[in-house]
């Protein structure tokens, strides 16, 4: 290997690492309700459905920006949007250190999807793939989501020290937040310093083109990526009600659900992101990667839908719990990739990831409300659930199956 070519490298890693650490920044305090909702409320002094509102603006700006940002990606500079973005958003994230009033909180919250979503999400995206590195864009997006959720726990932690020392909340909540808006600055300067803006390397005639885009909205492939990944979001939200389902059918002990939780939600997700990475630059497809996945968590479900009546052993149920999840977050890991897979062009990626991402992550607009009323009013709240989840992964499989059919007709 040539002293250039080494240099190379260690760049690619680098700028991964970079574009990761941004990631993390970027979503802080939205992200911050998983571990330190309490702190939140207290902190900010506001009810759980005025906090609730809060997250559902954030998410309903977000859903639409994904598909705004897109073109908008494709026209100008890709560094210079990350970098407007993380400005922004360190500078929010610092503000709300200050303690300002509700209705300003409700402009941040958008705003900060705007920041992260709009303009972000979309240019990485294309970024990351653009980079290219021995054994193919699988590897570098699975290592991508290692790094986010091995240096997220980070972040985390320090948040967790401070409470360990009986901190107050606000000061936790200071110092987690502010950490935050200090890493968006931080990581504005590393994109500046060590990120080629990709944009300028096109050539003229690969420049955005609207009646393109038309044809790229026409291209059904699009579409059947779009429903791949609706199917392995929705999964995802499926299985977040694993752990009360542990809880509530089989009485397992609080500190043995916060065992299973760290680990499914931490362990399973650096591991299960890295692996699939590897996996589908080995099977050379992640729509092939994503079939078998969506099978193997066919089997899981199955498990799942049957011990829901109490009749498989909490072993089994555990079992089961950790494959499924395995499958389907290392699958997450790499979907951006299937837009590669099936051969969109690179000046476009930015509004193709805007398009499929608007149905990929709706999900999470509108899913947890129909879970949350399933799980009030209905008597069998988890076989429904469970039901619901074993036939998206059979739509899962057949999408994969078809799309691949579509592709292997077309190269003939």
């Amino acid at each position: 290997m040539s002293r250039q070519e080494n240099h190379s490298k260690i760049g690619v890693w680098g700028i991964v690492v970079i574009i990761a650490m941004s990631n993390i920044s970027l979503y802080g305090l939205p992200y911050m309700r998983d571990q330190f909702y309490d702190v939140i409320i207290e902190a900010l002094g506001v009810s759980h459905s005025r906090l609730s509102l809060l997250f559902s603006i954030f998410g309903t700006v977000s859903l639409f920006s994904y598909v705004l940002g897109g073109p908008v990606v494709d026209r100008l500079s890709t560094k210079k949007l990350m970098c407007v973005s993380l400005v922004a958003s360190g500078i929010m994230h610092l503000y709300v250190t200050t303690g300002p009033p509700y209705w300003i909180l409700c402009i941040i919250f958008g705003c900060m999807a705007i920041a992260a979503c709009f303009t972000f999400y979309p240019a990485s995206m294309k970024l990351l793939n653009s980079l290219k590195e021995k054994g193919g864009k699988g590897k570098i997006f699975g290592f991508y989501v290692s790094i986010i959720s091995t240096l997220g726990i980070g972040v985390v932690l320090i948040g967790v020290l401070a409470l360990h020392l009986n901190a107050s909340s606000l000061s936790v909540f200071r110092i987690v937040v502010g950490s935050y808006g200090v890493l968006n600055l931080i990581m504005c300067v590393l994109l500046l310093i060590f990120v080629k803006d990709e944009y300028t390397q096109n050539e003229q005639n690969q420049k955005f083109n609207l009646k393109k885009t038309y044809g790229l909205i026409k291209d059904k492939r699009l579409w059947y990526v779009a429903g791949i990944m609706f199917c392995n979001y929705l999964n995802l939200a499926i299985l977040t009600y694993l752990i009360p389902f542990l809880s509530t059918t089989f009485g397992l002990e609080e500190k043995y659900i916060v065992i299973i939780s760290l680990v499914r939600t931490n362990v399973v997700t650096i591991v299960a992101s890295f692996a699939a990475g590897l996996i589908a630059d080995k099977l050379g497809s992640v729509i092939q990667l994503h079939q078998y996945s969506f099978m193997i968590g066919f089997a899981g479900s199955i498990v799942l839908l049957t011990a829901a009546t109490g009749s498989i052993t909490l072993f089994m149920v555990i079992a089961a719990s950790f494959i499924v999840t395995f499958v389907e977050v290392g699958s997450k890991s790499v979907n951006m990739v299937m837009l590669s897979d099936v051969s969109i062009p690179k000046e476009y990626f930015g509004t193709a990831v805007g398009l499929v991402s608007f149905i990929a992550f709706s999900p999470d607009a509108f899913f947890y409300q129909i879970a949350g009323a399933i799980m009030d009013n209905s008597r069998m709240p988890y076989q429904i659930l469970f039901c619901i989840l074993v036939v998206s992964m059979g739509i899962g499989v057949a999408i994969c199956r078809h799309l691949r059919k579509m592709m292997r007709t077309e190269k003939a």
